[in-house]
């Protein structure tokens, strides 16, 4: 009998054990739920080194791109609902907020990614893509990243824009 009550209190520990685990783990997922379609509003960033502006952006692209990020795909459309870029095998990997050694041309991004909750870099058949998705406030921005340089090439962030996510998808 005790040997049977030491089975049962066992079993009850490790199943409290793994319903604890499991609270905690599901805490950890985001609140805000980055899928969805998104259509470009406006730049907020643009890197120092283009020789554009933030307002020629915003007006060169507003409302003329659309992204939609699925569970396993990230699709990007122009304005004629064609696919300009896809990409399947898709993984978004939450990251901490931050700046990579490697974006260090990217200036004047302090107080975005102070504001900014989540990070998501984005990997397609394991490599990584040239967008970073933010979220901040339950708005979600898209970064652009570009290699720039010769030999002694660099990753940086390009662009910023935020979108708007569309109650319609196609």
């Amino acid at each position: 009998m005790i040997v049977m009550n030491k089975t049962i209190l066992v079993v009850f520990l490790i199943t409290m054990t793994i319903i604890f685990s499991v609270r905690s783990i599901v805490k950890e997922i985001p609140d805000t739920k980055i899928t969805g379609t998104y259509v470009y509003s406006e730049c907020i960033y643009l890197n120092p080194l283009s020789s554009s502006t933030k307002e020629y952006q915003t007006e060169l692209y507003f409302h003329k791109f659309s992204y939609r990020i699925e569970e396993n795909k990230f699709t990007i459309y122009d304005i004629g609902n064609e696919t300009t870029k896809e990409y399947g095998d898709i993984e978004y990997t939450k990251v901490d907020v931050y700046l990579d050694i490697d974006e260090f041309l990217s200036l004047q991004l302090d107080d975005f990614l102070e504001s900014a909750d989540a990070r998501y870099d984005v990997y397609s058949d394991g490599a990584k893509v040239d967008y970073i998705i933010f979220s901040s406030g339950g708005n979600i921005f898209i970064a652009e990243s570009k290699m720039i340089g010769g030999g002694n090439t660099v990753f940086t962030i390009f662009t910023i824009f935020s979108v708007g996510k569309m109650e319609n998808t196609f």
